[in-house]
């Protein structure tokens, strides 16, 4: 089983991402899904960190979204705020399974939402303010 680590929104907080550095050699991947600078992460890592450009990376040329496939799991991964998250995730579960996504990753919110699937065709949402 691989291991992923996901972030988002670090809005340069450069010791709390350099501080993943050594978690990245224990991990598989790393997706950062924007809204901040992880450089120094994809030089040290570039075959297993995934970026995308946030609401406030500003000319990036950083990708908007992305796909990556893991072990048979198709996983769609943005930053969410063009999906407009913040209001509901009815557009950002369309883009996904448009995709073919068996899993959407999104930012924006700052803090942690997680979406598991109970049936095929139902899911349900948890919030957690930090």
């Amino acid at each position: 089983m691989k291991k992923l680590i996901i972030i988002s929104d670090s809005h340069g907080n450069m010791s709390g991402v350099t501080g993943l550095l050594p978690l990245l050699s224990e991990n598989d991947y790393l997706i950062h899904l924007g809204a901040g600078d992880v450089r120094e992460l994809r030089d040290a890592y570039p075959e297993r960190v995934y970026v995308c450009a946030g609401n406030c990376d500003f000319f990036s040329p950083l990708p908007q979204e992305g796909e990556l496939e893991i072990e048979g799991v198709k996983i769609y991964y943005c930053h969410g705020h063009k999906y407009g998250v913040k209001s509901g995730l009815s557009n950002l579960a369309t883009e996904a399974k448009a995709r073919g996504a068996d899993i959407a990753l999104y930012g924006h919110m700052c803090y942690i939402i997680v979406t598991k699937r109970k049936t095929p065709n139902k899911r349900t949402c948890k919030n957690q303010k930090r």
